[in-house]
């Protein structure tokens, strides 16, 4: 009851700001801030309290906000719209895709930008709490594009440690059951995934990337060709003798699916990656 009545008063407060003054982003951004904290604040417990979100009618507020915005283009009330939405993120799949419906995936690739580093977190951020309690909207954020902006500004993403931290966590909860999806994109994206593996030195983005592709691996109908073909065994492989407690289950999970690939492919991959062990 306490917590409702936090979300009633805030949202309360924001509204009475907007009908005072619908220009006044100042006045606006302290109190969507405001409720910001509260969602975070939140979203730290263990159950999110959607119900409590949904009832006082906070993702319609947050979803308002973001598409008046388009025209306004206020930075700080839209971070902190997007924040508050990334949150909203970690509802039950049935309040997602309500959120879906209402045009959610649309307001936030109308805010996405590479350029715009803070934006770029928090969108991403948000899809990846929507995957993981929403295993459906996958097929969504593909269709929205999520997927191809990745492709299309990879070079840039691979520079950064901010952008490839945020997309290789993204990455590794969309890998997740992804036996369904268009297998030519699923191996495109691991192309990429090895190359930000090579190219970026962080153990959290290599630990991201290694549960990837032992998810890839765990899929119905992996490729193994294309494994020997994309030379990541060999990468791996250098990983097996360290003192590696985080990556050890990953790896030994994509070893113990190899060993039973067929004869033929074990020697294959025996003779060209593990002929030096």
């Amino acid at each position: 009851m306490q917590l409702m009545s936090l979300y009633d008063q805030t949202l309360r407060e924001l509204d009475k700001a907007f009908m005072i003054s619908p220009k006044n982003f100042h006045k606006m951004s302290i109190q969507v801030q405001r409720l910001r904290r509260l969602l975070s604040k939140s979203s730290e417990v263990e159950d999110f309290p959607e119900e409590v979100v949904f009832k006082t009618k906070t993702h319609f507020i947050v979803m308002a906000l973001l598409k008046a915005q388009i025209n306004e283009g206020h930075p700080v009330l839209i971070q902190e719209a997007l924040w508050c939405l990334s949150n909203i993120c970690l509802s039950s799949s049935v309040r997602l895709d309500t959120l879906i419906n209402m045009g959610m995936l649309k307001a936030m690739k109308q805010y996405l930008c590479i350029d715009n580093l803070v934006n770029f977190e928090l969108i991403y951020w948000g899809l990846s709490n929507l995957i993981s309690e929403n295993k459906d909207a996958k097929q969504n954020l593909i269709s929205y594009g999520f997927i191809q902006f990745i492709f299309d500004n990879f070079s840039e993403i691979k520079k950064s440690f901010k952008l490839s931290s945020i997309i290789a966590w993204f990455l590794a909860n969309f890998m997740i059951d992804c036996s369904s999806f268009d297998q030519q994109m699923i191996q495109s994206l691991l192309i990429n995934l090895k190359e930000l593996f090579l190219a970026r030195e962080e153990q959290e983005i290599k630990s991201e990337i290694i549960f990837s592709f032992s998810e890839y691996i765990e899929s119905k109908n992996p490729d193994y060709k294309f494994l020997i073909d994309l030379k990541i065994i060999p990468v791996f492989k250098k990983l097996i003798f360290l003192d590696d407690y985080k990556n050890e289950s990953f790896l030994t999970k994509i070893f113990s699916k190899l060993s039973f690939c067929g004869e033929e492919m074990i020697k294959t991959f025996w003779d060209d990656d593990f002929k030096d062990l």
